[in-house]
């Protein structure tokens, strides 16, 4: 498995006759087992420089760095926008994509993930045991894009970049100030 910068499938591959040696009610442990291999060699990588990685170098859904939390801020325009982008850099959320494929009236594959990772891969039995490995590879990439779609990006809209980050804190104090009275009065 081909993990994205996001921590999400890019590629899956699948061994020649891996359905010999992997039973139906095994795939989505399976499909887990694949993605943490990738996560972890992942990390090994990032850590051989024998240096910490920057939470940005390790997932492109980390929490944002402080200059760009300070700067997405700046440009929201009520208290409830404000509250709801705060939370959203700093808490994450939370996903259960089905696939396109339904068996039984519920969806063939399920994948949950959060802000950073795949939690869970969830694979109806009956289904893996007649599904060919590009069936569950469009599924799970399939999950992965949706997933994708739905996380948070947090990119400033304007240049801030004449501005320091105490200028910026200094701005956002002020601007925090103005949307609270605002939502008050």
């Amino acid at each position: 498995m081909e993990l994205d910068g996001g921590m999400l499938p890019i590629r899956v591959d699948f061994r020649a006759g891996w359905s010999r040696y992997v039973a139906p009610n095994e795939v989505g442990d399976e499909l887990m087992l694949a993605y943490r291999a990738s996560v972890s060699t992942r990390f090994a990588r990032l850590y051989a420089e024998r240096r910490r990685p920057s939470p940005q170098e390790v997932s492109d859904n980390a929490v944002p760095d402080l200059r760009t939390m300070l700067c997405v801020l700046l440009e929201t325009d009520t208290w409830d926008q404000f509250s709801a982008t705060s939370s959203a850099m700093n808490v994450g959320s939370n996903h259960e994509v089905g696939g396109r494929s339904i068996a039984a009236d519920r969806p063939a594959l399920t994948v949950w993930a959060d802000r950073r990772y795949i939690r869970s891969i969830g694979v109806q039995s009956g289904w893996a045991a007649a599904a060919h490995p590009e069936q569950i590879t469009d599924e799970i990439l399939w999950c992965a894009e949706v997933i994708r779609s739905q996380r948070p990006i947090f990119h400033p809209q304007r240049d801030y970049s004449r501005y320091s980050v105490e200028d910026l804190q200094f701005q956002l104090d002020r601007h925090r100030l103005r949307l609270l009275e605002e939502w008050v009065a």
